[in-house]
């Protein structure tokens, strides 16, 4: 299953708690209720802190876990990505975030 995440994508904002704890519940009630008992995790982007929480809050029930493309907040040596001129990549994506917060409802295309 590929579902968004709770607020992101075409989902809409959850009206009780947009935290990752919260989020992992979400998918994890997702997943039980299609009868997956034993999953391969796999996080990218923002996606990282839900799947690196959901494998921290049931690791018995992830068989494999896969984090990428993105810096973990709080474990050691985030700073160094983030703070890296060379992984531009990071700050570009945050740009972006900034420059379409700014332009809601004008019609003009970033990219």
């Amino acid at each position: 299953m590929a579902p968004d995440l709770p607020g992101i994508g075409d989902s809409d904002i959850p009206k009780g708690g947009s935290d990752m704890k919260t989020a992992v519940i979400r998918i994890h009630t997702l997943a039980k209720s299609l009868g997956i008992t034993k999953a391969r995790v796999v996080g990218h982007d923002i996606g990282l802190m839900v799947a690196y929480a959901y494998g921290a809050q049931f690791p018995a029930e992830v068989e494999k876990l896969v984090v990428m493309d993105a810096f973990l907040p709080g474990v050691a040596g985030w700073e160094l990505a983030y703070n890296n001129d060379n992984l531009w990549l990071f700050d570009f994506a945050c740009s972006v975030h900034r420059w379409r917060e700014s332009q809601r409802g004008n019609s003009i295309a970033f990219l």
